[in-house]
């Protein structure tokens, strides 16, 4: 049966398909190597577990686990609650994980534009571009901001930034720090 004619595969791109694949082939042989022996759930919970822990300290993404356990999930629903410690491993990093994002513009084109602006008189054009780019904020959110979302730092060089209606927040305020 082809992954593509069972409901289990219903809605699943082939792209996630092929990274749940390549990261449960990883996950086995890493537990070849360890010699983990894998005879139950409780098992693969450890064994999972360990395999989290080994790639969160050797700097893997946490993509890469959270692959291995939607796969498992995926191929394997039964199993489902049956990795508490593994869902904790992953749900541990998940929080502590700080992604390094890619800078959009360099900084001498944002030191540009943001000139522009200040000449033409648009003051707060430029402030947007320069908490924007710091902030890594979307254009919805630059457009949302207001003043009473910006709350320089009495002592530091730095600028909380709080999004009251962010995409990633459930509806919560979120705060950046931007460094200046």
């Amino acid at each position: 049966m082809t992954p593509h004619t069972h409901l289990r595969f219903a809605g699943l791109q082939r792209r996630s398909l092929s990274a749940y694949k390549l990261a449960l082939e990883r996950f086995l042989a890493f537990a070849h190597r360890s010699e983990y022996d894998v005879i139950d759930a409780t098992d693969l919970d450890h064994t999972l577990a360990e395999y989290f822990n080994c790639m969160y300290q050797e700097g893997e993404p946490v993509s890469a686990a959270g692959h291995t356990l939607s796969g498992i999930k995926r191929f394997i629903p039964e199993l489902r609650i049956q990795l508490p410690t593994a869902s904790q491993y992953f749900c541990n990093w998940q929080r502590s994980h700080r992604p390094l994002r890619a800078v959009p513009i360099s900084w001498e084109l944002l030191q540009a534009m943001a000139a522009m602006c200040w000449d033409q008189g648009s003051v707060e054009t430029a402030l947007l571009l320069y908490v924007g780019l710091n902030c890594f904020l979307r254009t919805s959110e630059m457009l949302a901001l207001q003043f009473c979302h910006l709350l320089p730092h009495h002592t530091k060089a730095e600028l909380a930034v709080v999004k009251p209606f962010s995409k990633t927040s459930n509806g919560n305020a979120e705060i950046l720090i931007g460094q200046g």
